[in-house]
């Protein structure tokens, strides 16, 4: 969403909800296809990593980028993990980067209500923004989600050096 990734948290959703269970899939499904490319892309940079290193690394759990990033920190090719996550090598838009399966925020929100479900931001603050400004909804524009307090969307402003000040700590939608 503008370059601002979310996490959206749902909870009590329908789990066997024929449209939501194949989001989820395409999410889950993914992780392993895009770290065995983000490998491929390391060693066509001459990077002597392996998947097997990468699994290794990931263990029973989820097997993503932080993974690939231990396993450049464990070869030498970076000091710690914080500097695999560069242009250089994995951050967005990287050498070595390949994005993912995303599901846009409000068709996520629509797919987890029609499941039964609720959602919550899991922390809404766009850090990894310059700056942010808050604006109300316009009177009159569709309401993509409900929430008990007033809706509010983010956009992204180039103000250095400064937060968003005064943003909320949850939005529950």
């Amino acid at each position: 969403m503008d370059g601002i990734s979310l996490h959206l948290l749902a909870y009590l959703f329908d789990p066997e909800e024929p449209a939501l269970l194949t989001e989820r899939e395409l999410v889950r499904d993914d992780r392993v296809p895009r770290a065995r490319a983000m490998v491929g892309k390391l060693r066509e940079l001459g990077v002597p990593v392996t998947w097997e290193q990468v699994a290794r690394i990931a263990g029973d759990g989820s097997v993503g980028r932080p993974h690939v990033a231990e396993a450049l920190v464990e070869l030498g090719v970076v000091p710690d993990v914080s500097g695999a996550f560069t242009p250089e090598w994995l951050a967005d838009g990287g050498r070595a980067h390949v994005g993912k399966h995303e599901l846009d925020p409000v068709e996520a929100i629509r797919l987890v209500k029609a499941a039964g479900g609720v959602t919550v931001f899991a922390h809404p603050s766009p850090s990894s923004a310059a700056g942010c400004s808050r604006r109300p909804r316009s009177p009159g524009s569709p309401r993509p989600v409900s929430t008990a307090s007033r809706w509010t969307t983010w956009t992204t402003t180039r103000r250095p050096g400064r937060g968003c000040a005064g943003s909320p700590r949850s939005w529950a939608c």
